[in-house]
């Protein structure tokens, strides 16, 4: 692929429904009476993203890399094509992918992270679709992360698309005392995002941890 899917953070796309789920997520955590970084399941109140609903979905572990959907809002089942109540969450990643795709999943369950995935699908090459998927940890009553709050915004879904998605990237950011993931942290200026043929450029902020973000890349053709 000879065109950057993302170039400069600062000139990515605005996924607004994303930003919008992890504003709530991360609002959730300052509310957690036992001050966890990963906060509960039950907390969840769908009034709290209530405009990014048609975005949202959850998702329910089953393996270390294995999870399946339990509720999704009208656009992720309209990507899919049908309803995605009790599929895995695999069954939106083109078949090839979807080894890579698990491991990310295993990521936010197991460290726990954060993940912002950068997605791809085209049915001939000046007909393709870009958007991003936000997953983001969730305990449930025993205090295990076994579920994730997922928001998953297109920017374009062109009919007659094949509605299978390639990761092109992604940010994964560990959950630690350290602080807040932030929106901003995730579109830092330092951060070069491009294509997957270059894969995810980072360059890192003075004075800033090496271990702050995980990057996962893809330069496979498309």
């Amino acid at each position: 692929m000879s065109q950057d899917l993302f170039t400069q953070a600062d000139e990515l796309p605005r996924f607004n429904a994303n930003d919008s789920v992890l504003a709530y997520w991360e609002a959730l955590r300052d509310l957690d009476p036992q001050q966890a970084e990963v906060p509960l399941r039950s907390a969840l109140d769908p009034r709290g993203i209530q405009s990014a609903l048609p975005y949202a979905f959850v998702l329910e572990r089953i393996t270390p890399r294995v999870a399946r959907v339990r509720i999704a809002g009208s656009k992720v089942n309209d990507a899919f094509g049908s309803d995605m109540r009790g599929l895995p969450i695999t069954a939106l990643i083109s078949p090839e992918k979807r080894s890579r795709f698990s491991d990310m999943l295993k990521d936010v369950f197991h460290m726990p992270a954060m993940a912002r995935i950068n997605l791809m699908a085209e049915r001939d090459k000046s007909q393709r679709c870009v958007g991003q998927m936000l997953l983001l940890p969730l305990r449930d009553d025993s205090g295990e992360v076994s579920r994730v709050l997922g928001c998953m915004e297109l920017m374009t879904l062109p009919k007659r698309l094949q509605k299978r998605f390639k990761p092109m990237g992604a940010i994964i950011k560990p959950i630690g005392p350290s602080g807040h993931t932030g929106i901003n942290s995730l579109r830092n200026r330092a951060l070069r995002v491009v294509s997957s043929q270059g894969g995810l450029k980072p360059t890192a902020p003075k004075g800033s941890d090496k271990g702050h973000l995980k990057l996962v890349v893809s330069n496979e053709e498309s």
